[in-house]
């Protein structure tokens, strides 16, 4: 288990202070927004309806609704 920890905390310690980490994060980043194919755009008008409460019934069952459950995730 000694030696478990005394890896992860080298490769922890190369990760997190390497200078090149903040730009794979945001490289990552761009990769994932041209793949799937800017879904923070395209989906805006979506999210901004379900804050809205457009979807939300009455007769549905549970006390969440869409806006509950959309700010505590």
């Amino acid at each position: 288990m000694q030696q478990l920890n005394e890896i992860l905390s080298l490769i922890d310690s190369y990760i997190g202070s390497s200078v090149w980490f903040p730009y794979a994060l945001l490289g990552t980043g761009l990769f994932f927004t041209i793949y799937l194919g800017f879904p923070q755009i395209r989906y805006f008008r979506f999210a901004f309806k379900v804050v809205k409460g457009k979807f939300d019934k009455q007769d549905d069952e549970g006390d969440t609704s869409h806006f509950q459950a959309l700010t505590t995730a």
